[in-house]
């Protein structure tokens, strides 16, 4: 039985996700059930987003299948996905990176298995023969370091469209921006990222 871990200090996951992740990490009955009714849609929505960006349209058994690959991969080596979630980031931000990962290492060994003549075609997977997780930890305090260098709300639009897959809807109710204003505001996000990842000095963003 695993011990729980205390929720961080400073940690951007809720109490209630956080439980929930513990709650699976330790076997709890009714905690993966929970998860799943949670996280399904959000898991099932970036499959197929990720998918279309790569492949178009996915049948509704390709679909299926790469999202139970996904969960088959929070669950592998005793969770060891979930038991490396810090709370650096929010609970939604973390299995978005997760499943689109997964879905891209997946459409990739599927492309090589259909074509392996024109494999040097594509662009290498980075995760083949290593554990998949193992820079996950990694990858998700580096996007939180770079969306730092914004000022609220557009931390709140680039996580909820880029990494959360939300469309400019649902972006304009949690943020009050007018829905025809969010487009420019993301660029402009986009562009102080860019940016401070050229090491520029100045990241203000105010419209």
């Amino acid at each position: 039985m695993t011990k729980d871990r205390g929720i961080p200090n400073g940690s951007f996951c809720s109490p209630a996700d956080w439980q929930l992740v513990e709650g699976c990490i330790a076997g709890h009955t009714g905690a993966w059930d929970l998860f799943i009714r949670r996280f399904g849609r959000l898991i099932a929505e970036v499959v197929s987003r990720t998918a279309a960006r790569r492949k178009g349209a996915l049948t509704a058994t390709d679909h299926d299948d790469l999202v139970a690959e996904v969960f088959a991969e929070l669950l592998a080596r005793d969770a060891a996905v979930l038991q490396m979630f810090s709370g650096r980031s929010t609970l939604t931000t973390y299995l978005t990176v997760i499943a689109r990962r997964v879905t891209v290492r997946q459409l990739q060994r599927q492309a090589r298995s259909v074509a392996p003549a024109t494999a040097g075609d594509g662009v290498a997977d980075a995760s083949e023969g290593t554990p998949p997780a193992a820079d996950l930890t990694a990858q998700q305090e580096e996007i939180e370091h770079w969306l730092s260098c914004l000022e609220e709300p557009d931390r709140t639009l680039v996580r909820m469209h880029d990494l959360e897959g939300c469309h400019y809807s649902e972006l304009a109710r949690a943020t009050g921006i007018p829905i025809d204003s969010i487009g420019q505001r993301l660029s402009g996000a986009r562009a102080a990222i860019r940016q401070a990842l050229n090491g520029g000095g100045d990241t203000d963003n105010s419209a």
